[in-house]
C-alpha cells in the first residue's frame, strides 16, 4: 500500500526511540479510527430508518 511505503520511509530516518513512538501512535490512531467507523455505522443503522 502507498501509505505503508511513506510510513516506512519516514521510519527509516528516525532513531530507535522515535520509531517506537511512531509505532505506538500509529496503532493507537488506527484503533481509534476503527472504533469511530464502527460507532458511526451503528449510529446510522439506528437513526436512518
Amino acid at each position: 500500500m502507498k501509505k505503508d511505503v511513506v510510513l516506512n520511509e519516514i521510519k527509516n530516518e528516525l532513531n530507535f526511540k522515535e520509531r517506537i513512538i511512531v509505532r505506538v501512535f500509529t496503532k493507537t490512531f488506527k484503533s481509534v479510527y476503527q472504533l469511530g467507523v464502527q460507532e458511526g455505522f451503528k449510529w446510522c443503522n439506528n437513526h436512518v430508518r
